[in-house]
């Protein structure tokens, strides 16, 4: 039996050779007791592996931050705008002929008076009101002295001269400038009375169109069962079917009294000649110059000579005696039949009344188109305000207020539409249409700086010719006083 050797070890010197021979704890047994420790040495071969661990030294480098204090200084620049100067308190003065008392029209005035203060606190509007008979003659008179108003209303009919004389300022260049305005909104025939020489001295407004009212009511009654309006459509609405149709409108009493009559007076005068003459193919003046008178030449004459037979040959036109309250209240008390007027429907409302075009002439269809407008004075303190004011009342409301007021015409394009729906839908007019046919197919008058003169002239005559008088004769017998007033424009 063979025998192991054993070689005696104190604790710790054993556990000392364990660990440096590679003995793990886990390989050797301690046996534990009194005395002496006993301790059985295993051996067991591990292979080991050589590790060589390779050390590179790096070399460290030391980096040094410096922070250096910057103390930033910034200049702050501060403009301190001044407040703007509150605008100097004034009087501004716009003359017209329409009266505020008297409402109607005047009823407008105000309102935009009433609107301009409210947008320029520090100005007060002052209202200048002067009768139609003096307007143009005492506006005339305070421009010469340089006290006209700041602003004011102008029939084009005796623009011409107030430009002339140096009443007025041109406003090109604040058309020109204010794009917000729009002059070519308006329609061209608008402007043509208020461009002298090239330049524009008056913003349109409060014009008008020339045709008849009728009362439908009136027309029944007289057992005339096709209106003026479907003898148009037929192409057989004419001097001669006019005529007619006042004849059957026109009732008498037993000794001859009218007791109704076809229409009131159209306007035997020089202004609404230009119409008769128009539709027979004639002039009232000289075309394109204006500078000689020509309404007595065949054509013209035999117009004016129509319309005075309608007095004293058929008696189907009433007089100023033959009325009782005015062509427009007598149309609506069943007086009269039809009036030749301006399209002003404020005074018909809620009336059975409609609107149609003149009755065409042997040669052509043709009406008035009649414009005014609004000016600034060169003797205004004001004139940047003055052209303010009289653009607020231009502008496109301004324009299409016109109709809401019962004026019955405007001169924007963009507001024909409403024109027509307005006069329709407010004021009862069928044929509401219509006047939009008068401004497209409208005159102006033949307007110089003369107009006054050539009245004062021509129409006495006129009313010689109404009572009686042969027209041809007497309008020859005027011209050479009207061409002598012409004169100058000749050279």
């Amino acid at each position: 039996m063979s025998s192991k050797k054993t070689k005696g070890l104190s604790r710790r010197r054993f556990i000392n050779a364990a660990a440096a021979g590679g003995v793990g704890l886990a390989g050797v047994a301690v046996l534990a007791g009194c005395g002496e420790t006993q301790v059985v040495e295993v051996v067991k071969e591990v292979p080991v592996e050589t590790v060589k661990e390779v050390v590179k030294e790096v070399p460290v480098v030391e980096e040094r931050v410096v922070t250096k204090e910057v103390q930033k200084v910034v200049e702050k620049i501060v403009t301190v705008e001044a407040m703007p100067a509150k605008p100097q308190a004034l009087t501004l003065v716009f003359a017209t002929w329409w009266a505020l008392e008297r409402g109607g029209f005047g009823r407008y005035e105000q309102k935009y008076m009433d609107v301009f203060e409210a947008q320029n606190p520090h100005i007060t509007m002052e209202y200048c009101n002067w009768p139609w008979a003096e307007f143009h003659t005492k506006l005339l008179t305070q421009a010469a002295a340089g006290t006209a108003p700041d602003a004011f209303a102008h029939s084009n009919v005796f623009y011409p001269k107030y430009v002339k004389r140096g009443g007025a300022l041109a406003l090109d260049e604040f058309v020109k400038t204010n794009v917000e305005f729009d002059i070519d909104d308006f329609l061209p025939v608008s402007l043509k009375l208020s461009t002298v020489d090239g330049k524009l001295y008056g913003l349109p407004h409060i014009s008008s169109a020339w045709g008849i009212i009728y009362n439908k009511q009136v027309m029944e009654d007289a057992g005339i069962t096709e209106s003026p309006n479907d003898l148009d459509a037929r192409g057989e609405w004419n001097w001669e079917s006019n005529l007619e149709m006042l004849k059957k409108l026109t009732k008498r009493d037993s000794d001859g009294k009218a007791e109704r009559l076809g229409q009131a007076d159209p306007g035997l005068r020089f202004r609404s000649s230009h119409q008769w003459a128009w539709q027979n193919g004639g002039e009232a003046l000289k075309q394109p110059t204006l500078d000689e008178f020509v309404l007595n030449e065949p054509a013209s004459a035999e117009a004016v000579q129509w319309i005075a037979d309608s007095f004293n040959v058929h008696k189907v036109t009433a007089t100023a005696a033959d009325l009782i309250g005015g062509s427009r209240s007598d149309l609506n008390n069943g007086r009269l039949g039809m009036i030749y007027t301006w399209f002003n429907f404020s005074a018909h409302k809620d009336q059975p009344v409609d609107i149609v075009y003149p009755p065409a002439g042997p040669v052509n269809r043709v009406t008035i188109l009649h414009t005014n407008s609004l000016g600034v004075s060169t003797s205004s303190k004001y004139p940047d305000e003055a052209t303010e004011y009289i653009a607020l009342q231009t502008s496109k409301q301004g324009d299409v207020d016109q109709i809401n007021f019962g004026m019955g015409i405007v001169l924007r394009r963009s507001n024909l539409a409403d024109m027509t729906r307005i006069n329709k839908a407010d004021f009862g007019i069928d044929h509401a249409e219509v006047v939009g046919e008068v401004i497209e197919t409208g005159r102006v008058f033949d307007i110089n700086e003369f107009h006054q003169e050539t009245l004062d002239a021509v129409n006495p005559v006129m009313e010689e010719i109404r009572d009686g008088a042969p027209a041809k004769e007497k309008l020859d017998e005027i011209k050479p006083v009207v061409d002598d007033i012409l004169a100058p424009m000749r050279g």
